[in-house]
This record gives C-alpha cells, sequence and structure tokens, in this order.
C-alpha cells in the first residue's frame, strides 16, 4: 500500500490502469469500463428521454394532470 500512497502523492490521482500496475488485478475479474458517451446513453435511458439526446441536463417534461370541465 506504501505504492500506492507513494505514486499519490506523486501523481495527485490515478486512474484505473496506474491503480492496476500497483497493486494487481481484482480478485473477482476485469472491470468493464465505459466512456462518457456510453455513460450519457445509460443516464438517459434511466430518466426516460430519448435515445441520442444531446445533453444530460435536459430533464424529462412532466404534464399537469388535466383540470376538470366544468359543466354549463
Amino acid at each position: 500500500m506504501s505504492q500506492l500512497a507513494s505514486e499519490l502523492l506523486a501523481k495527485e490521482t490515478l486512474n484505473y490502469k496506474d491503480v492496476e500496475l500497483l497493486i494487481g488485478p481484482p480478485p473477482h475479474g476485469k472491470k468493464r469500463l465505459i466512456g462518457p458517451e456510453e455513460f450519457e446513453v445509460g443516464v438517459n435511458e434511466d430518466a426516460g428521454m430519448e435515445i441520442g439526446s444531446s445533453t444530460t441536463s435536459q430533464v424529462p417534461t412532466q404534464q399537469p394532470p388535466e383540470e376538470p370541465k366544468q359543466q354549463a
């Protein structure tokens, strides 16, 4: 673990490959890493948005319930 601490002091941040080189592969198999685009698609799908939407800052719109019509 002192190697990990020394590397963090030198670089301040480490990515997955850096950590794997220092402490070895994960005990339960290699992790599946995704890119930002794939992450955004997953977030949009979970939010119920259209696939292919350009930003994750858009929030699906929810229509307010209709008011009952009054009889004349």
